[in-house]
């Protein structure tokens, strides 16, 4: 069951003004017309989120300051608040610098995982922190609107939404909300009871989102787009690994999940974490900065051996492994095989080789078995064959 949250940090943008420009008078951020953000003062003389920049301008009467947003004012403090989400899971969609979605559903106890974030942000930035959680996107955004602290939207969706105004359905597209009031179904609730064949026979294709919108379902995927240039993959345990080999095996195969990942794009990196999430609920991150680059699932197992020297000191839940700061790579080329059988390598070699003789000269391409050795490399291979010696 998909465990998706929206973080939305109130005040966000009226803290961060007052922190660089401290005013003693309302303040209100606008942002395409109406009301971002607003201060305690703003909001005691009648400012309301989502306010019309007219509204807001006649309750100030003059007596306030209005500021239209800038985002590239608030990036900072955005990647500050999203590196402490980052911490807690791999999978985040920023959207505007206050808010954000996560995708929690690979968490063996995420509504504990949940509680940690909100209380980790809470600290960090002294602010309330409003969340919501559902099964799909919309309904989470809504819950943490409502103030869901019951979790009704996670575990009953279609209850939750159920006497919503049909205008709140935000799946699907506005006019098709205003028809479907207009026909006089202005609860939720009441487009839930339409039959699936009524709505494709009145809206076409679109009647199976109104469907499954109605029932508190619709787009859980969550993008993962932060950190900037990074590729995460993570691993849940059915029961911790017992012994290293066992150990060392799962992570291989997270290893060549990653590494599969940057071979595919085409891209490579320097910097790995590992991070391991145990039973108990503590966490151990381990980072490292690389000269070379890994780029293949080979050179990624490479990197994992040389952050991973111990057994984990107690029973690990789940692994997860994040390259940050990936770019492409420069395309090499690890090998000429490509064949199967040892015969059909051969040949192919033999062939390319063979072309590039032809179009560039015989001395194009040297083999190592033709290449002369120095006078100590003999002698010591004489020496190994006689007595042995390594």
């Amino acid at each position: 069951m998909q465990y998706i949250v929206y973080v939305s940090i109130y005040q966000f943008y009226v803290r961060e003004l007052q922190r660089l420009q401290p005013t003693d008078c309302a303040r209100v951020v606008m942002r395409e017309g109406r009301v971002l953000d607003a201060n305690d003062l703003a909001l005691a003389s009648g400012i309301l989120v989502g306010m019309s920049e007219g509204e807001t301008k006649t309750v100030l009467d003059g007596g306030g300051e209005i500021i239209e947003f800038r985002q590239d004012e608030f990036e900072r403090s955005r990647e500050t608040w999203l590196n402490v989400c980052a911490k807690f899971t791999d999978v985040i969609e920023p959207r505007l610098p206050h808010e954000a979605f996560l995708d929690l559903s690979s968490h063996p106890r995420p509504s504990e995982v949940l509680s940690l974030l909100r209380r980790a942000l809470e600290k960090m930035l002294e602010l309330s922190v409003v969340v919501g959680v559902s099964q799909c996107r919309w309904v989470a955004e809504l819950a943490a609107k409502r103030n869901d602290a019951d979790k009704l939207a996670y575990f009953s969706p279609q209850m939750f939404v159920a006497h919503e105004p049909t205008a709140m359905l935000s799946e699907i597209p506005p006019e098709i909300r205003s028809q479907l009031t207009f026909l006089g179904y202005r609860k939720v609730g009441e487009v839930a009871e339409i039959d699936r064949n009524v709505l494709l026979q009145q809206f076409g294709e679109i009647g199976h989102s109104v469907f499954d919108a109605a029932r508190g379902m619709g787009d859980a995927v969550v993008h993962p787009r932060y950190p900037k240039n990074a590729i995460a993959v993570s691993k849940q345990f059915d029961g911790a690994p017992e012994n290293w080999e066992e150990f060392w095996n799962l992570v291989c195969l997270l290893g060549d999940q990653l590494g599969g990942q940057l071979e595919a794009k085409g891209l490579c990196g320097r910097q790995l974490t590992l991070v391991y999430e145990f039973a108990n609920g503590g966490r151990r991150r381990i980072s490292r900065s690389f000269i070379k680059s890994f780029f293949h699932p080979l050179t990624v197992r490479c990197a994992i051996k040389l952050m991973t020297q111990k057994f984990p000191e107690h029973p690990v839940e789940r692994i997860r492994l994040i390259a940050t700061e990936v770019e492409p790579s420069d395309g090499i080329q690890m090998g000429l095989e490509g064949m199967k059988s040892r015969r059909e390598r051969v040949r192919s070699v033999h062939s390319a080789v063979q072309s590039l003789q032809q179009v560039f000269g015989d001395k194009v391409i040297e083999r190592a078995s033709e290449m002369p050795q120095e006078r100590r490399s003999k002698v010591l291979s004489a020496w190994r064959e006689v007595y042995g010696w390594h």
